[in-house]
């Protein structure tokens, strides 16, 4: 599932979603927000979206990002994510 966000006309960014049914696991794959939309909440609300769509679908939700993406491990880890491995 790609959730997307959009400003007007224009893609604000979006959220890449996937369910994995044979773990019984989901997977925020990525996520990207245009450099003129980044800092307005815009990742936030994304996720947030996400993770109610995966509520139904998944007992546990894991996001992958890269270890030099700070921006992307402090919002995971301020919307309740803990960190697992780099």
């Amino acid at each position: 599932m790609v959730f997307i966000a959009k400003s007007k006309d224009e893609i604000a960014g979006f959220i890449n979603c996937k369910v994995k049914k044979l773990y019984g696991s989901s997977m925020i794959d990525l996520v990207a927000i245009h450099p003129r939309f980044c800092g307005l909440g815009i990742g936030s609300e994304l996720l947030l979206k996400a993770l109610e769509w995966f509520k139904e679908r998944a007992e546990v939700v894991y996001a992958d990002t890269q270890i030099t993406n700070i921006a992307a491990i402090n919002m995971y880890q301020h919307k309740g994510f803990n960190y697992l491995r780099s």
